[in-house]
């Protein structure tokens, strides 16, 4: 009877140790130039250790150009300022991202669009550790109304490791140039433990004078 108890104490312990409570706050603002192309600038805080310790600011523009009705290209950069605790040099570290690729729409009706979004990414730390990303995410989301619910499924590859990530946001449009957004996502990294995390959304879309 006591073999079952101790092993589930060990191994269940040490499974559970590997999942963190965090948080992400995000805020973006979209400036149309015109009918194909806007910049949207990313700001991004985020915290773990169960919200206890803050851990990543990121920000940068990202350039989006629609193509056609189906295809919008995408050409973004991040600068980042990271805590890395458990790493050589440990601390904080800045690193550059660079990031391009497309989302595809596969389906859209009135209210509703399936799209699937394609990136490939390269991260420069400073100093050093250089390498390559590659993503595919598959979403689907609510296009019209005051309640505009989104959910994704992504899977990504860095150093020859595949992980994964999965998350639903409620977004609210609050008036015609504001969204906010409460959501949950689930994350594994790719040292295999896993991250739960409640993300908030601030969308503001000024809009455009013609």
């Amino acid at each position: 009877m006591l073999r079952p108890v101790l092993f589930v104490a060990i191994f269940g312990g040490a499974v559970f140790a590997q999942h963190d409570a965090e948080s992400m706050h995000i805020n973006n603002m979209d400036l149309v130039l015109n009918k194909r192309t806007t910049v949207q600038m990313h700001m991004r805080f985020r915290t773990r250790d169960a919200f206890r310790e803050f851990f990543q600011f990121r920000f940068g523009p990202i350039l989006q150009y629609r193509v056609n009705k189906n295809v919008v290209g995408i050409a973004g950069y991040y600068f980042l300022n990271q805590n890395y605790p458990n790493r050589q040099p440990a601390g904080w570290r800045d690193y550059n991202r660079y990031f391009g690729g497309a989302v595809f729409t596969l389906k859209r009706t009135r209210r509703t669009a399936l799209e699937q979004r394609l990136l490939i990414e390269r991260f420069h730390l400073i100093p050093g550790g250089d390498f390559n990303r590659v993503r595919t995410r598959t979403s689907l989301a609510k296009t019209s109304g005051t309640w505009l619910p989104f959910s994704h499924f992504e899977v990504l590859r860095s150093n020859d490791r595949w992980y994964f990530r999965s998350g639903l946001v409620m977004n609210r449009r609050m008036n015609r140039t504001t969204a906010m957004g409460l959501g949950y996502e689930v994350r594994l990294a790719p040292d295999r433990s896993w991250s739960h995390i409640v993300s908030t959304t601030v969308l503001f879309q000024p809009q455009r004078k013609e």
